[in-house]
């Protein structure tokens, strides 16, 4: 066959079945986060290797899949190697990935999936589990799949015998195990002896865990969605049934929370918790949850509130992310903790009483006096003992946290000083993130508008945000193994009471 001949059946594959190539792209998404580009690629070529091989034997000999046979009336449209078309071999490629990588979340330690990492992967256990996860896709694909000519899918393969689950035969319940735990099994392998697949594997993205059981849970969505439009209501309340227990049972395990945390770090924006979740993982810093609550005192102390009361109690409660210097002497990207901290309502200034033992000054950051409020003005920081530095949600933490009896910490960056102040695009940001409803949207719109009017001054805060962002993990790369001996030395006092 020429190149061309070849390229054109494989457009022709891309164009006749666009569903395959949309989870293969979401393949390509989370495997080059979580594995690496060198580690992806053997995945892929192994895995591919042995679906292909499992169906060219199987179409021989029966094994594992049982014997059947392929129809080739799309020969001459798409892409197909010897009598197997490549599309179909090319899907076990990222259903194998999605079942070992839910399968890796699953045996992984619920702190360790919050600190963005998943050992369950290289779990002994991992490739059983996989085929398992990849077995309960087939009971939904499989069926809907022998039905192909009622659907866009077409009449592509038949069994020699009828099996006894919708047509599909018990073999291929089986094949199907065998491949995705020998895929498992093999990249297992392939991780601990090959060169350029060794070492440790990079933090996750905090919502990682998530998207991978959103794409699982798609490709069963997909397959029940079509076995409803062909009317099979049999089938698809046999699809539907397994695919609700399958995913249950899998959100509920993912839900379990740590046993233990030591630290609970509150962050109001995205940014700000990857920063301190990432720079953690950095450390190999153990027992620290970061807790996204929202921009603003009232979310953030309603956060911290939902947070203390489902458990488990933490022995120290910091408040992290970004902080703007109210007075002289603080440069941008200085890390600063809270000797004293004051709030603002109302437009008067007092001072947040707290237990001496209460408030800790983080370690390796430089004291300052704190003044919160929902909207700190520069004015308001006059009279206290400099150096000074305002920021929204600290104040509110404090008291939540004091009320609970936990000791509490800051722990910040500055971003902004009297003689750098933030360009207006960054004051409207500020305040769409701190916004409800209708007016969030009134705030945004005046975002795009600062910057359309002033594009390298929106750029150049943009370029800011991921400096601030870096400092902010390198802060917590730094200090968080520091910190989590000050929350077990917190804790004999916090048992004692």
């Amino acid at each position: 066959m020429a190149l061309a001949d070849a390229a054109a059946l494989l457009w022709g594959t891309v164009v006749h079945r666009p569903y395959v190539y949309a989870f293969f792209a979401c393949f390509l998404a989370f495997a080059l986060h979580q594995l690496g580009a060198r580690r992806t690629l053997a995945f892929a070529v192994t895995s591919w290797l042995l679906a292909f091989g499992a169906e060219y034997s199987s179409t021989r000999n029966g094994f594992p899949f049982g014997p059947y046979r392929y129809f080739d009336e799309t020969r001459t449209r798409e892409l197909w190697i010897s009598n197997v078309p490549f599309w179909d071999s090319l899907s076990f490629v990222f259903l194998s990935y999605f079942a070992l990588a839910l399968a890796g979340a699953l045996l992984s330690p619920a702190d360790e999936r919050d600190r963005g990492r998943a050992p369950g992967l290289l779990h002994p256990l991992a490739p059983l589990l996989a085929g398992v996860l990849m077995t309960l896709l087939d009971v939904v694909i499989d069926p809907v799949t022998l039905q192909g000519e009622k659907w866009f899918l077409g009449r592509i393969y038949e069994y020699p015998h009828r099996g006894f689950y919708f047509g599909v035969t018990a073999a291929n319940f089986a094949g199907w195990f065998v491949v995705g735990a020998a895929s498992a099994w093999v990249f297992q392998r392939g991780v601990a002896r090959l060169p350029g697949c060794r070492g440790p594997f990079r933090p996750l993205h905090p919502r990682f865990t998530a998207g991978i059981y959103a794409v699982y849970a798609g490709i069963l969505g997909f397959n029940l969605a079509v076995t409803i439009a062909i009317r099979d209501l049999r089938l698809a309340a046999a699809s539907g049934a397994v695919s609700a227990i399958t995913l249950a049972a899998v959100a509920l395990r993912l839900r379990a929370r740590p046993r233990a945390a030591g630290i609970v770090v509150c962050a109001a924006t995205f940014a700000e918790a990857a920063a301190c979740r990432r720079g953690s993982a950095d450390a190999g810093a153990s027992g620290i949850e970061v807790l996204r609550t929202g921009v603003g005192p009232e979310r953030a102390a309603a956060a911290l509130a939902a947070r203390l009361a489902r458990g488990p109690r933490p022995s120290l409660v910091v408040s992290s992310g970004f902080a703007g210097a109210l007075s002289l002497g603080l440069e941008v990207g200085a890390v600063v903790t809270a000797r004293a901290l004051h709030r603002l309502a109302d437009g008067e200034r007092a001072p947040l009483e707290l237990p001496p033992e209460l408030l800790r000054l983080a370690p390796a950051a430089r004291p300052v006096e704190l003044l919160s409020a929902a909207e700190v003005l520069a004015a308001a920081g006059q009279g206290l003992q400099p150096p000074v530095v305002g920021d929204m949600e600290s104040a509110a933490l404090a008291r939540i946290a004091a009320e609970a009896g936990l000791p509490f910490s800051v722990l910040r960056v500055v971003t902004d000083t009297p003689a750098a102040p933030l360009p207006p695009v960054a004051r409207c940001i500020a305040a769409a993130l701190s916004a409800r409803g209708l007016a969030r949207g009134g705030h945004l719109a005046r975002t795009l508008s600062a910057a359309l009017r002033r594009p390298a001054e929106a750029i150049a805060f943009v370029r800011a945000s991921l400096g601030w962002c870096r400092r902010l993990r390198e802060t917590w790369r730094a200090i968080a193994p520091l910190l989590a001996v000050t929350a077990r030395e917190a804790e004999p006092r916090r048992s004692a009471s």
